[in-house]
C-alpha cells in the first residue's frame, strides 16, 4: 500500500506518526492566528507522514526536493483563486519554504496540494492585521 493510500485525512498522518493532534494544537482556536497556527502543525504533520518520517538533507545537492508554490491571487490560474505549481528547480541545498513542508517525490507533493489545499490555505492566506482585532 502506498503512502497516498496510507495517508486520506489530516488524522491519518497524526495516526501514522503516532502523534496526538490536541498536543500539538490549540484544541479550540479563537482567533485566525491560532486557526493558521493550527494549519501549520497540520501541514508539517502531513509533509512529515507523506515524506514516510524521512527528513530533507540539504547538504545532500543530489537529493531531489520538491515545494508547493501557492498562486494566492483571488483568481488564480483562471478558477476560484489559490492554485498550485508543485517544482524542484532550485530545492537542492535552499528552499524557499521551511523545511518541515519539503517533499521528496514530486508525486506525492502534488497529492499534498491537491488533497489537503484547505489546510494549506488557512495557514497562507488570513490576514494578520484583521485577525490581531479579534484577539483582544
Amino acid at each position: 500500500m502506498s503512502i497516498t493510500d496510507k495517508i486520506q485525512t489530516v488524522t491519518d498522518a497524526y495516526t501514522y506518526l503516532g502523534v496526538d493532534r490536541s498536543e500539538m494544537t490549540f484544541p479550540e482556536p479563537k482567533n485566525d492566528i491560532q486557526r493558521a497556527a493550527n494549519a501549520f502543525v497540520d501541514a508539517t504533520i502531513l509533509t512529515a507522514a507523506l515524506n514516510e518520517r524521512r527528513e530533507p538533507d540539504f547538504d545532500d545537492l543530489n537529493e531531489s526536493k520538491c515545494i508547493i508554490g501557492w498562486d494566492m491571487r483571488s483568481e488564480a490560474s483562471g478558477g476560484p483563486g489559490f492554485s498550485y505549481d508543485v517544482s524542484t528547480t532550485f530545492v537542492r541545498s535552499v528552499s524557499p519554504v521551511a523545511a518541515c513542508l519539503v517533499f521528496f517525490k514530486l508525486e506525492v507533493a502534488i497529492y499534498a496540494a491537491s488533497k489537503f489545499t484547505e489546510v494549506y490555505k488557512t495557514f497562507m492566506t488570513f490576514q494578520a492585521s484583521i485577525a490581531l482585532h479579534t484577539i483582544g
